[in-house]
């Protein structure tokens, strides 16, 4: 049997694979641990007469760990406000508000008069979905419940919806731009 310390360095690749989708140092020392606790878990409930290796066994779980917690972070990060009153920060971009370029910061106060203005332009189940997923941050699975659809057809809504809001975003920028020169 192989012993759990052996597979520690399969479990650090597989955390630095999941590194790059969160940007908090303290957050991805987390990583390393979960994808830890996840192989001891594995180790834990491994029985050797099933015909799977510790390594395969412990990685997948590891794996699973690591995706888990990033899961969370993400949701943690769709709860939070907009932007902190007492940081200045913006939880959802991962950065400082005034870092950004003062370009940047009119384009995005552009975009949020945009989406206040054509938030009534959608249609009420696109409006909903919208509404579910990045208002309340819920997931695919609880807007399907939700709507009364599957899961696919409240991702394809929410392609759709988003698509049209950066078609005619990008169209009333072009036309503010030519009505400028």
């Amino acid at each position: 049997m192989t012993p759990v310390s052996t597979l520690l360095p399969l479990v650090r690749r597989i955390a630095d694979h999941y590194r790059s989708r969160v940007w908090n140092p303290m957050d991805r020392e987390d990583l390393a641990q979960e994808a830890v606790v996840g192989l001891l878990e594995a180790a834990a409930r491994y029985e050797p007469g099933r015909g799977v290796s510790l390594g395969c066994f412990g990685a997948r779980r590891a794996s699973g760990a690591c995706m888990d917690h990033v899961r969370t972070l993400a949701r943690r990060s769709r709860e939070a406000p907009a932007v902190d009153s007492q940081s200045g920060r913006e939880p959802w971009l991962g950065h400082p508000a005034e870092s950004r370029s003062p370009e940047s910061r009119v384009m995005l106060a552009r975009f949020r008069r945009f989406l206040a203005k054509s938030w009534s332009t959608q249609g009420g189940v696109d409006r909903e979905v919208l509404r579910l997923r990045y208002h309340e941050g819920r997931s695919v699975r609880e807007v399907a419940v939700a709507v009364g659809t599957s899961p696919a057809t409240v991702v394809r809504i929410e392609r759709r919806a988003l698509d049209a809001l950066r078609k005619s975003f990008l169209e009333a920028e072009g036309a503010s731009k030519r009505g400028a020169t």
